[in-house]
């Protein structure tokens, strides 16, 4: 893996792109083909039912030509035309009502189908976004929580153009009906044209709402999760922070409501008067028709016709800005999520990483390097780089003899900044990792440990220098420092991968299946009796495991019912077992733990310090942050980190011997623990 500056000269390997466009750059013309061409790819037969409702909708707008024509036939006693018109106006609605039974059916698949193709079309693109830092960049952030926040407009687009065409094929009808009863009739549609005018233009009003609120909404959440959380709960009653509680989420909604009142009040004023005149043409054209009918001027069948084509064409019309706004919000939807999908295309075609990162928990699975084996380099390693310290400028310190050792990962000038912050967070870091090496980070709080291990993992991309692992890609495994807690099974929380979890569930029903590997299947998988219940004994779990009522099929969690809740310390532990499945498993050559044992005693931090050291599998470089430092004194390099640089290295006999910052941490806690 490869990581360069952005201001390298080679602009490929540069990730943001210079100028990123807006959601605005996409025409609505192609957010509307868009949702056609995913409900006809997704929904084809639910998509051409669903059709059959405008169709219908456009019968049912011939209606008063065909009630004008049966009181025409009443008035002439013709029982001919009269029994015609009405079997023609029993169709048309019998028609009607089938279509809105089949079409209403056909259009919640069609949502659905198309909710769905949105929701995985973004998931793809967010998870080949190489690293963390193009995921924060603010534009994409901020369009990526309002399609969170509003999920549901997606999934609705396709029902509002559905609804849209039959409103058109409508008023489509209903116009043909006016022009052959008494064209004047016309004149009502027209008076829409203001709203519409106005409704297109307030369209950027609502979207500036959308934006203002977007952070504001997201503390909103925060806020409720605080108060409605039983842990939130807990500490709230033992603070008497209640009200306290309260009046901050008032606060904050009072905060997130206000761009939409204030949108509110500017639609208000801009829309109030043109909407009254599709009404006031109304009145007039019955008061007209009235004097009509008073005057003897017109026949009563074509004034009757012109009766209900009047209050269709204004229940229509009244209908249309209405509608017009809605699909104004949910084309807005579609282009944001078009333009995410578009950025996420860009980062991915441009970032030089090798595979995805681990944002959602995924791990990439690539084949091993060979070159991590040789006994005498490990052996060397741990009388390696003795007291070396970081000086900026320099050659970059090598952790041991190049002839001695394989180098696996090679920093050269590693700087990093975090965006939108003016300090950087690592500052020219040059370093050496040999092959086959346990690798200890240690420091005291914010010196840089975590963001190495990030860009060393590929999560982030250097500001500036170089940060490349050297030899063939290689797969990755990790325990973060903010694991996350999958709310599924033991199993799933284990393997997390559907091909492996249907591989080990299908093998548990029919014991037949453990059988030798073939070529391209999983030796270790094929072979390993229950890979998922070894993984969970490495980090002392096969005792829960045992009393779980489902065993490994049992879901974990307090969101589900029936779900089974773990501890703090077993959470955690589970988190290792994930990232150990992976390293033996999964064939990945890089594993790493970022205060994987901060949730446990100290006695059962020692326990699981021995699975870190573990050589086994097919680790290439081992990586591990933690402040304890007598499981830090075990490993074959230490690096001791402090504002962003590596004050020390080397390993614990050497550091010890040195006097500096190493020593003064490790005999503080060896005081305080003999001390205890």
């Amino acid at each position: 893996m490869r990581a360069t500056e952005p201001q390298a000269s080679d602009s490929s390997q540069s990730s943001p792109p210079a100028r990123m466009s807006s959601p605005r750059d996409i025409s609505r013309a192609r957010a509307v083909s868009d949702v056609m061409r995913r409900a006809w790819r997704s929904a084809r037969e639910a998509f051409l039912l669903a059709l059959i409702e405008p169709l219908a909708a456009l019968t049912g707008g011939l209606a008063p030509v065909f009630v004008t024509l049966m009181v025409e036939g009443a008035l002439q006693h013709n029982a001919q035309m009269m029994g015609i018109c009405a079997g023609i106006l029993a169709g048309v609605v019998f028609l009607n009502i089938c279509a809105t039974v089949v079409g209403t059916t056909a259009r919640l698949n069609v949502i659905r189908a198309v909710g769905h193709s949105y929701d995985a079309s973004i998931a793809r693109g967010l998870a080949a976004v190489p690293y963390v830092d193009q995921l924060a960049e603010p534009q994409l952030a901020a369009a990526t929580q309002l399609l969170t926040q509003r999920a549901g407009l997606l999934a609705q687009i396709a029902n509002g153009w559905l609804s849209a065409l039959r409103i058109i094929m409508q008023f489509i009808g209903v116009a043909v009906s006016a022009v052959l009863i008494w064209p004047w009739l016309v004149v009502i549609p027209l008076g829409a044209i203001p709203a519409l005018l106005i409704e297109n233009r307030l369209d950027a009003v609502d979207e500036q709402a959308e934006t203002a609120s977007a952070s504001k909404e997201e503390r909103r959440d925060l806020l409720y999760e605080t108060v409605e959380t039983p842990l939130a709960r807990n500490e709230s009653t033992l603070w008497h922070a209640g009200a306290y509680l309260r009046d901050r989420f008032a606060k904050t909604l009072r905060g997130w409501r206000a761009p939409y009142d204030r949108a509110a009040g500017t639609r208000y004023r801009a829309i109030a008067l043109p909407t009254l005149i599709v009404p006031l043409v109304t009145a007039v054209v019955i008061i007209f028709l009235t004097l009509r009918i008073t005057t003897g001027a017109a026949m009563a069948a074509a004034l009757a016709g012109a009766f209900l084509v009047t209050l269709q064409l204004k229940d229509v019309t009244w209908a249309v800005p209405q509608l017009l706004r809605g699909l104004l919000g949910s084309t807005r939807a579609v282009r944001r999520a078009l333009w995410v999908e578009e950025q996420c295309a860009h980062y991915a075609a441009t970032s030089t990483t090798e595979g995805r990162h681990a944002n959602a928990g995924s791990v990439a699975e690539t084949a091993r390097e060979n070159t991590t084996e040789a006994p005498a380099c490990r052996e060397q390693t741990k009388v390696a780089g003795q007291g070396h310290a970081e000086v900026a400028g320099q050659p970059p310190v090598s952790a041991a003899p190049a002839q001695a050792c394989a180098v696996a990962l090679r920093c050269e000038g590693l700087t990093y900044r975090y965006p939108g912050t003016e300090e950087n967070a690592l500052h020219d870091v040059n370093i050496e990792i040999p092959a086959g090496s346990t690798v200890a980070l240690v420091g005291r709080n914010g010196s840089g440990k975590t963001t190495f291990l990030d860009l060393a993992l590929g999560l982030r991309q250097p500001s500036a220098g170089v940060c490349e692992w050297e030899g063939e890609a290689t797969g990755v495994a990790a325990t973060l420092q903010d694991f996350l807690r999958y709310e599924a099974t033991v199993m799933e929380n284990v393997a997390f991968s559907r091909e492996r979890v249907a591989k080990l569930a299908n093998r548990a029903k029919d014991p037949n299946l453990v059988q030798e590997p073939k070529a391209g299947q999983d030796a270790n998988l094929t072979r390993e009796a229950d890979p998922v219940r070894a993984a969970l004994e490495e980090v002392q779990l096969g005792g829960v495991l045992a009393d779980l009522p489902e065993g490994e099929d049992t879901v974990l969690g307090t969101r589900w019912q029936g779900a089974h809740d773990l501890s703090g310390g077993q959470w955690q532990r589970l988190a290792v077992a994930r990232a150990r499945f992976q390293l033996r498993y999964a064939q990945a050559g890089r594993i790493a733990y970022d205060e994987a044992s901060s949730a446990l005693d100290a006695f059962a931090e020692e326990q699981l310090a021995k699975v870190f050291l573990d050589k086994t599998g097919h680790a290439n470089v081992t990586f591990y942050v933690t402040h304890r430092m007598s499981i830090a004194k075990n490993a074959d390099l230490i690096l001791v980190w402090h504002n962003g640089e590596i004050l020390e290295s080397g390993t614990h006999a050497a550091l010890m011997a040195q006097g500096g910052l190493y020593r003064e941490m490790f005999e503080a806690q060896a005081t305080g623990l003999h001390e205890a």
